[in-house]
């Protein structure tokens, strides 16, 4: 039977009462989350918590959904036991969504704007929470025999006694965060009837941390966090503020800050290797932060609670480490919305990147993001970039470069593309060197046919050629191999295309590292390989197909002679953005030394840089010779595709 309970008029809770091994036994909705900022093996889908106050139930037959109306949405699998006693957490992930190891996963959602949960027995008796708008990361569930919304979330144990019906204004840290010569007095304000408490040592503020009884006097870099509390109110949000004392910066300055266990914890800091089996920095490990960005006058852009995790795959074990900063609704919203990048012609990011170079970083620290801006209007994807000094936990951390992250979104916002269906439908593969390439999103079942396809027909054929054609963004693929080749990219592992439901596969600019150190003509040979051959990394099948067509070798030629002269002219056009990045380093790099002794001095780090810039010199002649052998150009045909560029290089490459 079902028991009804109202409660002020917003919210309906009923427990399912059924009799069980000859005791009674209750089942209810403990508590939920419904704007989940907590990840656990990569997700943070937002749960339910079932009770069982008698003796353990099977709940075969029994229902979930977000929809009185329709309360059979999901079923419980068949061998879903609640203990005695016990408790069962049920995430709430969504239509399609991958389930999380040995957990169970709904087909919907909840919304954190207000929602409705029904569980329903197998007698159609159903048990309906009705809730309101939710706080980010704020758990509400049953708290001395009300719904409430509670200041810890409990999954899995007892809730507490108390609950709370409002939630306190974040308070007012007044001293604007920042540079300062000698020191600094920090001043904070909250709303009346409201205690303010912090900390300086990056960790989340609780009721039990300081009371803050006045100003603050700071001497040395120091970042304050800080809540509002009342004792009928749950706690605030957290404010944060980072002051630099005597500590100038001559670039733009990143300040993370988050809970110590979170960076450098043996168990759980994701900056360590720790002392398990699997090192902590290898694990896909997710944790709260804020994030606070001062421009190059030393103005804050922006402060903002999100998410990080450490980047890339491979580069992992030196003390700096690539951190990918998100966004997340449950923190606050899911965009970052500030101009950080000046060739972007939009200003809200959902996610960032402080990428410290990975294999670039005893190198020159500048070739991925240089390299990128070098596709700049040639219509390829790039992630744009700038650099940066970061602080972590209130230290410094040495020079990185702030880059967009490539994610679906950020493609999404370079495509114009808006709806949220296709956005979340686009495919990312990265090649391996085999054909099963890894996916980054989505699905690569169709491209594996796509390649079956051209290896097995003659493009000569017009259907056939129309077919691929209408698969590839053929322009965006044959810009791409001369930018790739005119680089040379010896790392082409980490070669990345994508596309959007309805669209045209395109190629991205991705991790260009160990770009400008290949002297061969391998790059050269990854793209026009035959079309039968099997890949090296690069999946070449579609443009080497396409090149025993007349018409689109002539096409292919053409663009590569394009794209050396709209952005590989040494004086006009790579100099100047290599050089701008040189100079934007060398500003940094002697403290950055002095801290990580990545290099032995200054001069060597522009030894290197010098080999990369004369490298973007001389490799365009170079590539076109490659490109005429390989395609069995004749001297005439030379000629006709290349004088032109050549006459151009000698000016400006090789004066």
């Amino acid at each position: 039977m079902n028991r009804l309970r109202l409660c002020l008029g917003t919210m309906i809770t009923a427990a399912v009462l059924l009799l069980c091994a000859g005791a009674m036994a209750e089942i209810r909705i403990n508590e939920v989350m419904a704007s989940n900022g907590v990840y656990q093996d990569g997700h943070a889908y937002d749960w339910a918590e079932l009770y069982n106050d008698g003796a353990e139930v099977s709940l075969a037959g029994w229902y979930l959904s977000n929809d009185p109306y329709q309360p059979y949405k999901w079923a419980f699998p068949s061998d879903t036991k609640i203990a005695e006693n016990g408790y069962l957490i049920v995430y709430c992930a969504g239509e399609g969504k991958e389930p999380m190891t040995d957990a169970l996963c709904t087909n919907f959602k909840l919304s954190a704007d207000g929602d409705t949960l029904c569980l329903t027995s197998p007698g159609g008796e159903s048990t309906v929470l009705s809730f309101g708008t939710q706080f980010g990361n704020v758990s509400y569930g049953l708290a001395g025999g009300e719904y409430r919304y509670l200041e810890i979330a409990t999954p899995g144990s007892a809730n507490p006694i108390f609950g709370f019906e409002q939630r306190a204004q974040q308070p007012v840290i007044e001293t604007a965060a920042g540079f300062y010569a000698n020191g600094v007095i920090v001043h904070i304000s909250a709303a009346d009837g409201a205690e303010i408490h912090y900390t300086t040592d990056c960790s989340t503020p609780t009721r039990t941390s300081p009371l803050y009884t006045g100003p603050i006097s700071i001497s040395a870099t120091t970042v304050i966090r800080a809540i509002a509390c009342a004792p009928d109110q749950l706690c605030s949000a957290v404010a944060g503020a980072t002051y630099f004392i005597n500590d100038s910066s001559p670039v733009p300055v990143v300040s993370l800050y988050t809970d110590n266990a979170y960076l450098f914890d043996d168990s759980t800091g994701v900056m360590v290797k720790g002392t398990g089996r699997t090192p902590n920095y290898m694990k896909n490990l997710q944790y709260p932060c804020q994030l606070e960005y001062f421009d190059e006058n030393g103005q804050l852009g922006i402060c903002q609670m999100g998410t990080f995790k450490i980047a890339g795959k491979t580069m992992r074990t030196g003390t700096q480490k690539s951190l990918a900063i998100y966004a997340r609704k449950a923190y606050g919203s899911d965009t970052f919305d500030y101009p950080f990048f000046e060739d972007r012609d939009y200003d809200g990011y959902s996610a960032i990147l402080l990428r410290y170079t990975n294999s670039d970083f005893k190198s020159t620290r500048l070739r991925d993001a240089a390299l990128q801006e070098l596709a700049k209007g040639l219509g390829l994807y790039y992630q744009a970039g700038k650099v940066i000094q970061v602080y972590l936990n209130g230290q410094y951390w040495g020079h990185y470069n702030l880059r967009e992250r490539a994610n679906r979104e950020s493609l999404a916002q370079w495509e114009g593309i808006t709806d949220p269906e296709i956005i979340d439908g686009v495919d990312i593969l990265e090649a391996t060197g085999v054909l099963d390439e890894y996916v980054v999103y989505g699905s690569n079942a169709e491209w594996k046919a796509l390649v079956d396809f051209c290896k097995t027909h003659d493009m000569n054929n017009a259907a056939d050629r129309e077919y691929l054609l209408s698969q590839i963004d053929v322009d965006n693929w044959f810009t791409h191999a001369a930018y790739a080749m005119i680089i040379g990219n010896a790392d082409a592992n980490n070669t990345r295309y994508y596309r959007f439901p309805g669209g045209k596969w395109k190629f991205m600019v991705h991790d260009l590292d160990v770009g400008c150190s290949n002297g061969d003509d391998l790059v050269v040979d990854l793209y026009l390989r035959r079309k039968t051959d099997k890949a090296s990394s690069v999946p070449h099948w579609p443009i080497t197909a396409l090149l025993e067509v007349p018409e689109y070798r002539d096409k292919f030629l053409r663009r590569l002679a394009e794209v050396i002269q709209t952005n590989f002219l040494y004086d006009t056009q790579s100099e100047p953005v290599l050089t701008r990045w040189r100079d934007q380093i060398e500003l940094v790099m002697p403290r950055h030394i002095a801290k990580f002794k990545t290099f032995p001095s200054v001069s060597e780090w522009k030894q290197n840089v010098r080999a990369t810039m004369n490298y973007t010199r001389r490799r365009p002649r170079m590539v076109i010779n490659w490109v005429c052998q390989r395609l069995h150009l004749t001297r005439d045909e030379r000629e006709a595709y290349f004088r032109t560029t050549l006459d151009l290089l000698t000016l400006h490459n090789e004066k």
